[in-house]
This record gives C-alpha cells, structure tokens and sequence, in this order.
C-alpha cells in the first residue's frame, strides 16, 4: 500500500498496548508529563519533527505511570544529521516548547484537590 506514495514512510512502529489512552486530567500526573517531555527530546535527538504535538499523539498506559507513548507520526519530518539548519533546529525547540507549554495548561486545568472530612 506505501509502495507508491511520493513520500514513502522511513519507518512504521505497530505495538498492541493494552490500556493506552490519550492523556487526559482524569490520568495527568506530572510524572507522566515529564515522560512526556522525555519523549518528545528523545525523539528530537533522532531528528524527527512530530509535528502534530497535541494531548491526542501523547498516550499514557493507564496500569502504570511508567510508561508514556507518541503517536501518530503521519507529519512527521526527518532531519539529515549533517544538515541540520538553523531554522529546523529552532522548530525542533519549538516543538518542545509547545509539548511543555500543554503539560503546563493540563496543570492549570486540574481542579484542586481538597481532603474532605
């Protein structure tokens, strides 16, 4: 099926993982958002561009606070290591700001936890 697409993939991943969801307040814990974070400059560092860094692409698997996964590479851009301009640089920094800045709003989001007696 990719054999004909003008920009055929460098690489397709497939993992059944069970209890993997899209990060949401009910799972947030920042923990998982630092994984996250994690993620995403460990993916950096192979010089790829995720470009669609949205809670949706970051799942979380709900039976351990351990493990985070990046979906969704379908814009995803790859970077020659002996290229590597200027401006993808900065995108690839913007890119990362952008995945803190969401972990950031998840915060603001969360509803105080009070004790209740």
């Amino acid at each position: 099926m990719l054999v004909d697409d003008e920009y055929p993939p460098s690489a397709i991943f497939l993992e059944y993982i069970t209890g993997l969801e899209m990060i949401t307040l009910e799972d947030y814990t920042q923990q998982r958002m630092d994984k996250i974070v994690s993620g995403i400059q460990q993916i950096h560092k192979a010089l790829v561009r995720h470009r669609d860094p949205k809670p949706k692409n970051m799942m979380v698997v709900t039976d351990t606070a351990e493990r985070v996964v990046w979906m969704d590479f379908d814009r995803a851009e790859t970077y020659n290591g002996h290229q590597v301009t200027s401006e993808q640089e900065e995108l690839l920094r913007v890119e990362e700001e952008i995945v803190v800045d969401i972990g950031e709003c998840l915060v603001r989001t969360l509803p105080l936890k009070t004790d209740i007696v």
